[in-house]
């Protein structure tokens, strides 16, 4: 008898937090509506990835999540291509860290990150002050990393093995030209 009320309290809770759980994804898809069509693409940007965190398998949060990041990213490239080109170069790269932080998959922003870091190094160079800039991001220190040659080296120093084995074709009938082998 006891753990008959025992399962059925679980299953109350499941069936009480799993439309909790749906109105939390729908609240947060709500949040990132409004401030989309207010052009707040951040805020937008994260209240989606809540709703895509909350139902991932939803494809109208998979959708708003995607288009978000997009939009978010594109918003933070434009705003640091017009800072540097106002010469405000430290304010650019930090736009163009947290467009790629907002979407890897975005090489537009990884470019123009090392772009400007390579112009403020210069611009300390000429300066006479050898200055790295200020805001760091794992992102800018791997691109640091993978500046240069590419170094090539083998993963595994263990002799490979291939083993052949005759298939039914004989070797005689490679040997002739493809036009009588039938």
């Amino acid at each position: 008898m006891k753990h008959l009320r025992i399962m059925v309290a679980l299953i109350l809770s499941m069936a009480i937090s799993a439309p909790t759980y749906s109105d939390q994804a729908n609240a947060a898809y709500a949040r990132g509506v409004r401030a989309e069509s207010q052009t707040q693409y951040d805020a937008a940007y994260e209240a989606y990835k809540e709703a895509y965190a909350l139902k991932p398998k939803d494809p109208k949060y998979i959708a708003a999540y995607l288009r978000s990041r997009a939009t978010a990213a594109a918003e933070h490239m434009r705003k640091g291509q017009l800072l540097r080109d106002k010469l405000k170069l430290e304010e650019a790269l930090v736009e163009f860290q947290r467009a790629a932080e907002i979407d890897r998959s975005n090489l537009g922003a990884q470019e123009e990150m090392s772009r400007t870091a390579t112009m403020i190094k210069k611009q300390a160079q000429q300066a006479g002050v050898a200055a790295t800039p200020t805001a760091e991001s794992p992102l800018s220190k791997m691109m640091e990393d993978v500046e240069g040659p590419v170094d090539l080296e083998p993963f595994s120093d263990t002799p490979l093995t291939l083993r052949m084995t005759t298939t039914s074709v004989s070797i005689s009938s490679w040997t002739t030209s493809p036009c009588t082998r039938r």
